[in-house]
């Protein structure tokens, strides 16, 4: 009798010990997604430009590209929502503190599309050396293109490496 008490214990105590298990990795995903949830948050751009008259709102990510040994930074967003417009407003996230909000006149001068290509990158670094900010870059947080896959961004991976190989192109031709 003792023996199968014995054995019922083991059980309902091996149970218990996988149920717990089970629960902290459990928590650990949930901190893990909580960051990663952050991350996303914290890199994604809302963009509004004016067409036709009307204000149309998009979002753009903050990326950095690793383009001739540089760092460069930059904000991708789909070429079909920002290509053939002037005025732009960006909302940027920071780190710390309300998001910054960025007025430009021409955003086709900080531009670079490529005609096979459905993604368009707006040269932060231009943008922000002509605004004279450097806020951008101590309180934003860039996701390094090599883990864009690691991140929940609805950007074609393949598309993205297209389109930066050929704004590397275009630099060595300048």
């Amino acid at each position: 009798m003792k023996i199968k008490n014995m054995k019922k214990f083991t059980t309902l105590f091996s149970l218990l010990l996988l149920l717990l298990t089970i629960k902290i990795s459990a928590q650990e995903n949930t901190k893990l997604s909580a960051q990663d949830k952050n991350v996303n948050e914290r890199t994604k751009i809302e963009v509004e430009i004016v067409k036709n008259g009307n204000v149309e709102k998009g979002v753009g990510y903050l990326i950095s590209f690793d383009i001739l040994k540089n760092l460069y930074s930059a904000i991708v967003i789909e070429k079909h929502f920002i290509e053939n417009t002037k005025q732009a407003i960006l909302y940027i996230p920071m780190k710390s503190g309300p998001q910054t909000k960025i007025e430009v006149d021409d955003i086709s001068k900080y531009l670079f599309t490529e005609q096979s290509n459905n993604l368009a990158i707006i040269r932060l670094r231009q943008l922000a050396n002509h605004l004279e900010t450097q806020t951008i870059y101590s309180n934003v947080i860039f996701v390094p293109e090599e883990s864009i896959s690691d991140f929940s961004f609805p950007l074609d991976k393949i598309k993205l490496k297209e389109l930066k190989e050929s704004w590397e192109k275009s630099m060595v031709i300048k």
